[in-house]
């Protein structure tokens, strides 16, 4: 069946109806069938977009909302890859030239998503959390302690962290994994170092550990109220 959840998220997102948590927490749980061309440049193979033209001449990456809606001959002609929202996201962000994404292009309503609201998106997932007011951060992380073991031997790999912060996010009966990251580079230079992040630790600990990326330059005064140490620190 043809996902329309994905597509209503989406569409509201786009008209700044969806509140930004519940957005990320349904995105989360999408899959997506996207086809790819798979080449080789010299010894290392790399999967590239399959583009749809439009009308107007431009092109868009397809994806596809569910394997029951895609054509039966352009099934055949391409490689195909599962992936989560975020993966798609990454796979559209990190070409070298900015394409929007076109969802089921063979249907009845096709759907278009900006390659600018993914960017917004991407930022949305390391800052729009932090704004609800009835929002608290706890430094007991109960059920997180695993996840956040396992995800210590990614922060060295980061050069650009200084120190992390573990702590739990609460905003009514909802809980999430905070990390607040201390970083050395300057504040433009913050949400790609961010995203880098939260996308490693998404591939490890995947989509059942709810997890956000804060910047502790924002968060500065709390961390001290809460005497929080850090769970990782740079030697």
């Amino acid at each position: 069946m043809e996902n329309r959840n994905l597509k209503e998220t989406l569409r509201a997102y786009t008209s700044e109806n969806a509140n930004a948590i519940d957005m990320l927490r349904a995105l989360e749980r999408e899959y997506l069938y996207v086809p790819i061309e798979r080449v080789k440049i010299g010894k290392v193979a790399a999967d590239l977009p399959v583009y749809i033209k439009l009308s107007d001449g431009s092109r868009c990456i397809a994806a596809f909302s569910s394997d029951t809606v895609i054509d039966s001959a352009f099934y055949q002609k391409h490689t195909w890859k599962r992936m989560g929202y975020f993966e798609l996201e990454g796979f559209v962000l990190e070409q070298p030239e900015r394409h929007d994404v076109i969802f089921d292009p063979y249907s009845e309503e096709p759907f278009i998503l900006r390659a600018k609201m993914m960017e917004k998106i991407a930022v949305g997932r390391n800052s729009e959390k932090d704004t609800d007011e009835d929002a608290t951060l706890d430094t007991e992380i109960g059920l997180y302690e695993k996840a956040v073991k396992k995800a210590k031997v990614l922060f060295p790999t980061h050069r650009s962290v200084r120190r992390v912060y573990a702590l739990t996010y609460q905003a009514g009966e909802e809980k999430s994994l905070c990390l607040v990251v201390d970083t050395e580079e300057k504040k433009a230079e913050k949400a790609e170092i961010m995203k880098a992040l939260f996308d490693d630790l998404y591939r490890l600990l995947g989509p059942q550990i709810p997890m956000m990326i804060l910047d502790y330059s924002d968060l500065r005064d709390e961390i001290r109220l809460l005497k929080a140490t850090p769970c990782y620190e740079k030697k």
